[in-house]
């Protein structure tokens, strides 16, 4: 079997992909470059100035908008609010204070304690999330911002207490102690560094795995993405950054107090996120530096700062809800398309690779095909049996396909083999070996599938979405994938041009660097085997993928399905369309009321009393 990539796009798309930008949206790229050369240019113009007072309002500025971005970056990574990031700024304050003041510790050394110390405290104020979200965990992270200052005002033999903590040393560099404008230059490069990895960040496997987590943690699991261990890595590197700041902070003021860290700073921090732009990396700079020099400049209502930043809050959440960086940037590129110089007529990039590309675009055979034995799973939601120790096995390299009524336990049975809902009876096994009962893990066994409504990241493009299914198969490390060296660069150019094939064979390669939210249902239902089939799995589980779909959408996807298992794959297919089922299973199986009333060739199955009762009722029902 043998599927040629097309050379020719179809004719209404015919130059999709052609000036896209293959990445998370071209909102972040347009507005980092912007940020970067704004950042240099003002923190090496601004090294000249003599005005210290000024330079110490913009490095307080630098310093709240690092905690801003960690913000930022919690929330983009896990959809979760983290409130608490202040509560972690005072720590590495702390941790740099306490360590040089009272240990005469190195300065360096006390600023690498104080970050790794604020790290720990973020990932054990992150822990709740495992357990609880939205504006509940909103609600205990904001708990750290409140102890902490609270902790240091009880130990006042090591904090200080409520007069503070003074005399702390500054950072030096040989015999030179590091000045406001020396620790400002130091900012400017922090700031510029982490919005430029984040940038890195946001094309890797490790930024597609965040942008999954925050869809929906199931989806992540099914990728192979470990919740915990996902949330905890992204919580500890917000609360290195904002530790980071912390230290600085101590070390510039050379004193701290608890009244450094109310909680009105958080409201400004999150403020500041939300006022640039969340959907930007360089937003929440602007936000701070917005919020913070407004007051300045009317010092007429400079008393009711915290009321101003509420207001100009409210005014953006309802004007221009996406923040002002994203809506400013989308402007300069739409005006730029009006006056800016056409581009040729060139091939789409997808085309050009597809055409020097090495890889083998045919669907590629499956690498090892087992069977899947299902032997007396039983679940119950409260009184509700939902299966009833059901039993059933699908052999290799075939399509098994899962019929019955409305209610009768179809969804629920993937759910509970892809550990979704834990067994309360009963065990898998893929070729032999029992299936683990943690989501993340059967992924890595080799089970992929797909979900009743499409589960992808709407906002990603379409060959990212491909990319996030292969999660599992990438070694690189995530300071590998933050600084776009190593493995990480490799990986990702091996892994688009095979998402590429992949998107060839499935007759999507002319949709590739669209947003997944804009194709049609049709083309996700596709996008969603495609994304399954770069798991390089041993299974594969597919929930109504023909759901919402008419015509010719069907026979494409009917079309896609053959070429699968005819490359070996095993698939269970959970599906409605019964004219879909009989033509392609090659084993049915029909569940009723969480038990199953028939196995065997869709012939047999179609003739059986028993299912004819099932679906259209008995003779006196009827």
């Amino acid at each position: 079997m043998s599927h040629e990539l097309e050379t020719s796009a179809h004719p209404a798309e015919s130059r999709v992909g052609a000036d896209a930008t293959p990445a998370s949206g071209p909102l972040r790229d347009l507005a980092l470059p912007a940020g970067v050369v704004a950042g240099l240019l003002l923190g090496f113009g601004l090294l000249t100035l003599t005005d210290a007072a000024f330079i110490d309002k913009l490095l307080y500025i630098l310093l709240l908008s690092l905690v801003a971005v960690s913000v930022n970056f919690t929330h983009s990574a896990t959809g979760e609010l983290a409130l608490g990031q202040v509560g972690v700024f005072a720590a590495g304050a702390y941790g740099y204070a306490v360590t040089t003041n009272h240990y005469g510790w190195n300065g360096w050394l006390g600023l690498a304690f104080g970050t790794v110390f604020a790290g720990l405290i973020g990932i054990i104020a992150a822990l709740p999330s495992l357990r609880i979200g939205s504006w509940y965990f909103a609600l205990t992270s904001l708990f750290i911002a409140v102890v902490i200052p609270d902790l240091a005002r009880q130990i006042p033999s090591l904090t200080g207490g409520s007069d503070g903590l003074a005399g702390i040393p500054p950072l030096v560099i040989g015999s030179h102690a590091l000045t406001f404008k020396d620790v400002y230059g130091v900012a400017v490069v922090l700031v510029v560094m982490l919005l430029a990895a984040l940038r890195i960040l946001t094309h890797s496997r490790y930024g597609l795995a965040f942008d999954s987590l925050r869809r929906s943690p199931v989806f992540a699991t099914s990728l192979g993405v470990s919740v915990v261990r996902t949330k905890a890595l992204a919580y500890g590197f917000a609360s290195v950054v904002s530790g980071l700041a912390g230290g600085l902070f101590a070390a510039v003021n050379g004193y701290v107090s608890p009244d450094a860290f109310p909680v009105s700073l958080s409201i400004l921090v999150v403020a500041g996120a939300v006022v640039g732009g969340q959907e930007s990396v360089v937003g929440p700079v602007v936000g701070v530096a917005i919020l913070q020099l407004l007051p300045d400049y009317t010092s007429s209502v400079q008393r009711y700062s915290l009321l101003l930043y509420g207001g100009i809050l409210v005014i953006v959440m309802l004007l221009v809800p996406r923040g002002l960086v994203p809506v400013i940037t989308d402007g300069l590129r739409r005006g730029w398309r009006r006056i800016g110089p056409r581009r040729p007529d060139t091939p789409s990039a997808s085309r050009r690779l597809a055409s020097s590309s090495p890889v083998d675009v045919a669907l590629p055979r499956a690498q090892l095909v087992t069977d899947l034995e299902v032997v007396d799973v039983a679940k119950a939601f409260g009184g509700v049996q939902a299966l009833g120790g059901i039993s059933f096995d699908a052999p290799a390299g075939f399509i098994t396909a899962v019929i019955g009524p409305n209610g009768s336990g179809k969804t629920t049975l993937l759910n509970l083999i892809t550990a979704v809902y834990p067994r309360d009876a009963g065990y898998v096994r893929l070729g032999g070996v029992s299936l683990a009962r943690r989501r993340h893990r059967v992924a890595a066994q080799g089970v992929a599938r797909t979900f009743q409504t499409p589960m992808i990241m709407a906002e990603r493009t379409v060959v990212d979405n491909v990319q996030a299914g292969a999660f599992l198969t990438g070694r690189a490390t995530f300071l590998e994938s933050l600084l776009g060296v190593g493995r990480a660069r490799a990986e990702q150019r091996r892994g688009r041009e095979r998402a590429l094939a992949l998107l060839a064979e499935a007759d999507l390669l002319h949709i590739a660097h669209r947003d997944a939210g804009e194709v049609s249902l049709g083309q996700q239902r596709k996008l969603e085997i495609v994304r399954s089939l770069a798991l390089n799995p041993r299974l594969l589980l597919l929930d109504e993928p023909c759901a919402g779909l008419m015509g010719r959408e069907v026979e494409e996807l009917e079309g896609l399905l053959k070429r699968v298992r005819d490359a070996g794959y095993s698939i269970v297919l959970v599906e409605h369309n019964m004219s879909l089922v009989m033509s392609l299973a090659d084993r049915v199986v029909v569940l009723d009321q969480g038990q199953v009333i028939a196995v065997g060739p869709s012939d047999e199955v179609q003739a059986s009393p028993e299912v004819i009762a099932a679906y259209l009722g008995d003779d006196d029902g009827a």
